[in-house]
């Protein structure tokens, strides 16, 4: 166990990536689900009763489905549990770390002169945090894809456009 912490530390600080990790299908099925129910939590907090699992678990899936039809057009189909291993952990760790800034800031007013003093200067560290994430999965897709870091940034922030974009049409074709 202590050796995992030590990956996944070395994960979130750029020293390793989905190659170090185990191939494990089960503990990705695991950090899966943890990862939709943490982050069915906190938009239950967020959002009251409007927040919907299922669309959470859709858009978790779907991007569990995105990484594997990269790495299988780029011909690294057998990479694709570690590196969704990876991706699992830095969302995982990403909501951990989000989810009190969040919860401090919400719910925004709709008059940005209404925003608090503690609103405003949270903003920021919950951007840096973001960033990170983005680099975070590029620096994994980087490994996974053996492309340069632009490329795999680039790629991340897509694979998150092309992720909630399909969510949001569901959404909305079956409200």
């Amino acid at each position: 166990m202590t050796a995992f912490l030590v990956v996944i530390s070395r994960l979130l600080s750029f020293r390793a990536g989905g190659a170090d990790l185990p191939y494990a299908p089960r503990l990705l099925g695991v950090l899966v689900a943890v990862t939709v129910a943490l982050d069915v939590w906190l938009s239950a907090q967020l959002e009251g009763s409007d927040a919907s699992p299922i669309w959470i678990l859709l858009r978790t899936l779907l991007g569990v489905a995105l990484i594997f039809l990269v790495l299988r057009a780029a011909d690294k189909p057998a990479r694709f549990v570690q590196t969704a291993t990876a991706l699992s952990l830095v969302a995982l760790a990403i909501s951990l770390i989000s989810a009190p800034i969040l919860l401090l800031i919400w719910p925004l007013p709709q008059d940005p002169k209404l925003i608090t003093g503690l609103q405003a200067s949270l903003t920021m560290p919950l951007l840096a945090v973001m960033l990170w994430f983005l680099m975070l999965r590029a620096h994994v897709l980087r490994g996974a894809l053996e492309c340069p870091w632009f490329a795999a940034f680039m790629l991340s922030i897509l694979l998150l456009f092309v992720e909630s974009a399909v969510t949001l049409s569901l959404m909305n074709l079956f409200k």
